[in-house]
């Protein structure tokens, strides 16, 4: 009879061998291992292990200040003109832009809920992107209109004030934003009603136009809940209505809109309105009201200065407080404070591309002796067709002393023609005649 195991004891009993070794090295290094609490690190240590942190986040940063005007939103932020840190504006803007360039109204919506913010903060992080560079434009326009289909008032009165500018109130992109504008237009909104004016008045309906613009000029500027009335909102109104009442030959009606405009409400192109038609170069109205409109930036009012301030230097006009005409002279006096302000105000003018302005600009400071920027501003102005006659004039005797192109010549018809004294006396005399009395 055999003593060996059978087989299967011979497995049973190698597998509890193995168990039990690998239980006795368990035991024999906890036994000799002590448990020692953890030193903690360094300063040192922590130091590197932060800067090493930083190093790690520091491109996601670089790329969100690429992709983003983050300084520009840290300052929106700080100011109070959003509601959200640079952080979330970024991650609402890069969330923004997954849904696409024409994102879906119900999706907006969600994701407005998801970030817990109002439509309005759309349209602050559009307006923000506005001002940051041409490269933002985009995204700050589909901004605006996700806004807008969301019923943000701010974001439906921007986008359609720059359709209307334009032109362009009818293209799909702002058809959710003009129905909002009918809307706010028939709950009394001031400036609503006075864009929808501006698109009745577009379209020919001066009936209707005229309507609203009496509709808005007759709220009080205050504020309430739907937000701050302000003066030009009001003066646009009246502005309506004088360009309606002129349109309708009523003179002295649309005077007394425009009155309302500049006079109560400070508004620029009223004053200029008031200037151009009403009051006579020799008024001191005139004067008032130009300067006003062109220190608000009105570079067709601050042409009209350089002529008039050209029109004392060259003995046409009546004498100004400051300063002495140059009667009869063949140059110019660089001590007369006529001159010097016209050379500012054409300066003002040519700079805004107003071609006039810069023919004008060209021959004072050639006759003042600073040939290189006169030149200059010759080139300029010979991109106007409608002065090719008087650019090719004026370039061919450019350089020949003989010729002022300031006073009348006993001897050439040309010169009489294109003289600075023949074209100040036209404006002066055009301006009398089509005044309005």
């Amino acid at each position: 009879m055999s003593l060996r195991p059978p087989r299967r004891l011979a497995i049973k009993h190698a597998r509890l061998y193995r168990t039990h070794n690998l239980l006795a090295t368990s035991i024999r290094f906890f036994a000799t291992t002590s448990i020692r609490p953890a030193i903690g690190r360094s300063p040192r240590v922590r130091d590197i292990e932060r800067a090493k942190k930083h190093e790690r986040r520091q491109p996601i940063q670089a790329e969100a200040s690429e992709r983003w005007p983050t300084a520009i939103l840290d300052a929106a932020y700080g100011k109070g003109g959003l509601a959200v840190s640079s952080a979330n504006a970024i991650r609402i803007l890069d969330g923004f832009q997954e849904l696409g360039s024409r994102p879906d109204e119900k999706l907006v919506r969600q994701r407005c809920s998801q970030w817990n913010i109002k439509p309005l903060t759309l349209t602050k992080l559009a307006f923000v992107l506005l001002r940051s560079g041409s490269q933002h434009h985009a995204t700050a326009k589909a901004l605006m209109i996700a806004a807008s289909k969301q019923r943000d008032v701010a974001a439906t009165l921007h986008l359609m004030s720059k359709a209307i500018k334009i032109n362009n109130y009818r293209h799909p992109d702002v058809a959710s934003a003009r129905q909002h504008l009918s809307d706010l237009a028939t709950s009394g909104n001031p400036q609503a009603l006075t864009l929808a004016g501006q698109i009745r008045e577009s379209e020919g309906d001066y009936e209707k136009a005229l309507e609203r613009y009496e509709r808005a000029a007759r709220v009080r500027v205050t504020t309430d809940t739907s937000g701050a009335v302000s003066d030009g909102t009001i003066a646009d109104a009246w502005s309506g209505i004088a360009r309606l009442q002129a349109i309708a030959k009523n003179w002295t009606e649309a005077k007394a809109a425009l009155e309302k405009a500049a006079l109560q409400h400070d508004d620029p192109s009223a004053y200029y309105g008031l200037a151009q038609h009403y009051e006579s170069l020799t008024s001191p109205n005139w004067l008032n009201y130009m300067l006003k409109a062109a220190m608000s930036g009105d570079a067709a009012a601050a042409n009209k200065l350089g002529r008039y301030y050209l029109g004392h230097v060259l003995g046409i006009l009546p004498l100004a407080k400051t300063g002495k005409a140059v009667i009869g002279n063949t140059s110019l006096r660089q001590s007369s404070e006529n001159l010097i302000l016209a050379t500012e105000w054409f300066t003002i003018g040519a700079e805004s591309s107003i071609t006039a302005s810069q023919l004008y600009l060209a021959i004072v400071l050639r006759a003042q002796g600073q040939m290189e920027k006169a030149v200059d501003w010759l080139a300029m102005a010979s991109s106007d067709r409608q002065l090719d006659h008087a650019s090719a004039y004026y370039k061919k005797y450019w350089h020949n002393n003989n010729y002022s192109f300031l006073w009348r010549s006993d001897t050439s018809e040309e010169e009489d023609e294109y003289c600075l004294r023949t074209l100040v006396e036209r404006w002066a005399e055009q301006h009398e005649k089509m005044r309005r009395r």
